[in-house]
């Protein structure tokens, strides 16, 4: 029994694999919340840029 408790408390890998899985874990919340505050952002800047190509190409037709 006593080597038993030995192997267990000297076998960190499974310490080591909780470890990771949470730095992943917070890594991936991290990306979701950036993304998510940049959402909004990105829409405005696309929605603008999409206005802009609009207007110039119905001021070249219009020219023409």
């Amino acid at each position: 029994m006593r080597n038993i408790m030995k192997k267990l408390a000297g076998n960190r890998s499974g310490a080591t694999a909780i470890e990771y899985g949470l730095i992943a874990g917070f890594v991936a919340i991290a990306i979701v919340a950036a993304l998510t505050t940049m959402g909004g952002n990105l829409s405005t800047v696309f929605g603008n840029a999409n206005t802009d190509i609009a207007a110039a190409g119905n001021t070249g037709a219009a020219a023409h």
